[in-house]
């Protein structure tokens, strides 16, 4: 399972290169043509990255951006052969035990190719990486299901025996109703059930042509 602690980073790189024709990169200074391209695909959702000027900064130092304490990390999702620039992701280490997801956004001509699924895994596994146990994120509309198929809860009121007993109705009212409130959404790696709802998603990421 690419999951699977067992299974390291570059090995969930050789496979996705493998299955999928996509690579996940670190951009720096040599992707300067890709600025515009990456500021349309984020648009609002990073205030830190909303300027190209930004943008520039950041690949300038190697995909990298520092916000007061926080350094975040920019990665694309692109296709292996083409290079053309599908998916940004950028995260930051909150603690020693979390990853927090800034943004993730897919290119609006490449929707429903399972990409910000993907986007998703590799925060996971790098995550992993760091011996880092949750994820938070912020989500928007959009991101709702997708998190919820993954099996994010709302931060905020809810232990995970209390999340585990909402229908997924409920479930679902609970992240749109933290989504509207601007508050944070939980994974954590340490879950088996929560294991068991990405298994499907990676199977469908990666057999998608």
């Amino acid at each position: 399972m690419l999951l699977g602690k067992k299974v390291t980073l570059p090995a969930f790189s050789q496979q996705l290169k493998l299955y999928r024709d996509l690579e996940i990169i670190k951009p720096g200074p040599e992707l300067m043509d890709q600025v515009l391209k990456i500021n349309s695909i984020l648009g609002r959702l990073l205030p830190d990255l909303q300027d190209v000027s930004e943008i520039k900064k950041c690949l300038e130092n190697g995909g990298t951006l520092t916000s007061g304490k926080r350094v975040h990390e920019m990665h694309l999702l692109r296709n292996s052969t083409t290079c053309e620039t599908k998916g940004v992701i950028v995260f930051h280490k909150e603690s020693s035990t979390t990853l927090k997801i800034d943004a993730l956004a897919v290119d609006r001509e490449c929707k429903r190719q399972k990409l910000g699924t993907i986007l998703l895994l590799f925060a996971m596994k790098t995550a992993q990486e760091n011996s880092q146990r949750n994820m938070t994120l912020i989500t928007s509309r959009e991101g709702v299901f997708l998190y919820h198929s993954f099996g994010f809860r709302a931060k905020d009121g809810y232990s995970k025996d209390s999340w585990a007993k909402l229908g997924e109705k409920k479930q679902l009212e609970a992240l749109d109703y933290a989504r509207s409130m601007g508050s944070l959404l939980k994974f954590s790696l340490d879950d088996k059930l929560t294991f068991k709802k990405v298994e499907s998603s990676i199977v469908n990421a990666f057999e998608l042509k």
